[in-house]
């Protein structure tokens, strides 16, 4: 997987996290040489036949792939339809289930209830590998989406996985639970053929991004251990390289998914 990725030492990983995912965009952007460029440049320093039946392994599960992101698509996961609260919980307990079945460990945290009185949907953190040999990557992520049905427009049903003419269609397919999935399937094609990851990865998975991030903040500020001891962090967040040009692209799928998109990618030249 090509990765935006932004260095940083623990105590500027926590000063960022406390201005939520903003502070943590702002802090990668302000070190100067802790941000590495949109690039292809990938350092594998497993031997080609590894990388080869790695590389096979993701080629076979393809449909699996697919199918899980239809699974999890199919979960109507809108933060800001107070009626569609459960199916919002449901999509941080369903992301839950995936990490465990890697082996992770992970913790759900409640994070008090908005204006209105309703409560807001758990925070996941979650974990796979602990090697203090290895650095640490913090991923962030959300489970949540923007409302979608196909009065506004869709063509498909927005929360069914469509395929037309090699794309896929279908809600939160790249903003944002695609980009998760593909973190996943990475691991589990890692641990599938005898490889180790080259990394600790750890998550902080929230559900309200699409709704101002509600709640984040105020976690992150008082959790400091979600940020102790994490060498880089990256915000998985929609933004994919284009495999044509290089650059920074949107509503590109990862490159475990098939192009997805209501039209082509719309690049921009924002390096990450």
């Amino acid at each position: 997987m090509l990765l935006f990725i932004a260095a940083a030492r623990e105590k500027d990983v926590r000063n960022a996290f406390l201005g939520g995912r903003a502070g943590l965009e702002r802090a990668a952007r302000a070190r100067a040489g802790c941000v590495t460029r949109a690039s292809t440049h990938r350092r594998d320093l497993a031997p080609p036949a590894r990388r080869d039946a790695f590389n096979a392994y993701v080629d076979a599960h393809q449909a699996e792939y697919v199918r899980r992101l239809a699974e999890f698509v199919a979960i109507p996961s809108v933060s800001a339809d107070p009626a569609r609260r459960p199916d919002v919980v449901r999509a941080v307990h369903h992301a839950k289930a995936a990490i465990e079945a890697l082996g992770g460990t992970t913790a759900l945290h409640d994070v008090g209830v908005q204006p209105d009185g309703l409560a807001l949907p758990p925070i996941l953190t979650a974990s796979l590998g602990a090697d203090p040999a290895k650095k640490t990557v913090l991923v962030y992520g959300h489970l949540d989406v923007q409302p979608a049905a196909k009065a506004d427009g869709w063509a498909t049903e927005p929360f069914v996985l469509t395929e037309k003419d090699g794309k896929l269609f279908g809600r939160g397919s790249t903003d944002d639970k695609g980009p998760v999935l593909a973190w996943l399937a990475a691991a589990e094609a890692f641990a599938a053929v005898g490889r180790p990851l080259p990394v600790n990865l750890r998550f902080c998975l929230e559900a309200m991004e699409e709704s101002g991030s509600e709640g984040l903040e105020e976690f992150l500020a008082s959790k400091p251990e979600v940020a102790r001891g994490v060498d880089y962090t990256c915000i998985s967040d929609n933004y994919w390289l284009s495999p044509t040009t290089r650059e920074c692209a949107a509503r590109q799928a990862p490159p475990l998914f098939p192009a997805s998109g209501a039209r082509p990618p719309s690049l921009s030249r924002r390096a990450r």
